[in-house]
């Protein structure tokens, strides 16, 4: 998995979007172009309005796209000097568009905090769980700067035929992200225990079985990759985060299944959980 340009979504024009800064200093330092885009709905009363009783000639929905690139444009400030920038601004919905926009693979979907403060409740259910379900390629929820060579945390399901893949495309993501070729790297098992169970020693059976199978996941990545690794047990969404704040990760990975409709339980619901409630930035990984 190569990188070979960041797409990042704006929600707004009129002022300035959160997670630009952050997302063009991340793309100066990989050295990657950055291409920003905003997608607005011709259903909204103003822009409805506009398109209805515009008397500029020409074609109305082109003057309004042009007008919002323009803002887009007066956003990125420095960034231009910086970066490779280019900016659009396309009707439709938000998901649908920056995914149209990805489409060309090596790509990285940047998305940031909403107005909110976060990607949580408010966001998640709409914009962006379309754009975490539907897409193809790797999206970075970015939650402030991220770091040069930062702590990263593998949430796996050793269980899971796509589990090796999504570590092996996390760190080719980070890599080309980061300015050192190896980084800190943690990678977790969650020993879905919903209910302590008094069971003597269930706890210990337990965590000795997920420590086989961690092992022999752990044996199978690439010779040369480096990586802790860590077993706990509990809610597996709850525990994710919990080490997350506890190891102070500056970045979490998880792997979404790509599923819509009916199958969204498993972003799945774990994975989309984490995304809403880790302390950090969160890279989720689709499936090959």
């Amino acid at each position: 998995m190569s990188i070979r340009k960041l797409v990042v979504g704006v929600g707004g024009v009129h002022e300035p979007d959160a997670v630009l800064p952050d997302a063009g200093a991340l793309a100066t330092r990989a050295g990657l172009p950055l291409e920003v885009v905003h997608a607005f709905d011709v259903s909204d009363p103003f822009v409805d309005t506009y398109l209805r009783f515009s008397t500029i000639p020409g074609d109305p929905l082109l003057h309004y796209a042009e007008g919002l690139q323009a803002r887009l444009e007066g956003q990125l400030g420095g960034l231009a000097g910086e970066c490779e920038v280019h900016c659009r601004a396309e009707a439709g919905q938000a998901s649908a568009v920056l995914h149209e926009a990805t489409c060309g693979g090596d790509c990285l979907l940047v998305v940031g905090p909403t107005r909110r403060g976060r990607v949580g409740a408010a966001l998640l259910g709409t914009t962006a769980q379309r754009v975490l379900h539907g897409a193809r390629t790797p999206v970075l929820v970015l939650h402030g700067e991220l770091a040069p060579c930062p702590r990263v945390l593998f949430c796996v399901d050793v269980g899971s035929p796509g589990a090796l893949a999504m570590v092996e495309g996390g760190l080719a993501v980070i890599r080309a992200l980061c300015t050192k070729d190896t980084v800190e790297a943690r990678v977790l098992l969650v020993v879905g225990l919903e209910l302590d169970l008094p069971i003597p020693g269930l706890h210990e059976r337990l965590a000795s079985a997920a420590r086989e199978r961690l092992d022999a996941f752990l044996a199978e990545l690439p010779e040369g990759v480096q990586v802790e690794s860590v077993i706990r047990t509990g809610a597996p969404a709850r525990e994710a985060v919990a080490e997350a704040a506890e190891w102070a990760a500056e970045l979490v990975v998880v792997g979404s299944h790509g599923r819509t409709g009916a199958a969204r339980a498993l972003l799945g619901s774990v994975a989309e959980a984490i995304v809403r409630d880790a302390p950090c930035s969160v890279l989720v990984i689709p499936p090959e």
